[in-house]
């Protein structure tokens, strides 16, 4: 079974790495975030740069535009 995160139902307005069931990094334990709005915007945008040392693989998402459609659908997953 290939994990590649964590489930993102309901993850809006949720403490970083609550996700059950996840090893999240360190890093993003420790980080105190909660998933607001402009703290997805930043990190959607460069995961690494945003919270140093997380485990997140991907590159981030240049266009701001596809980052407000992302968070406009995580907040419908309740």
């Amino acid at each position: 079974k290939m994990v590649f995160g964590p489930n993102l139902f309901g993850v809006f307005g949720q403490p970083a790495g609550a996700v059950k069931g996840y090893k999240y990094s360190p890093a993003l334990l420790a980080s105190g975030l909660r998933w607001t709005d402009a703290n997805l915007i930043e990190f959607l945008a460069d995961p690494e740069q945003f919270i140093k040392g997380t485990k997140a693989q991907f590159p981030g998402i240049k266009s701001s535009k596809m980052r407000a459609d992302i968070i406009a659908y995580l907040k419908t997953l309740k």
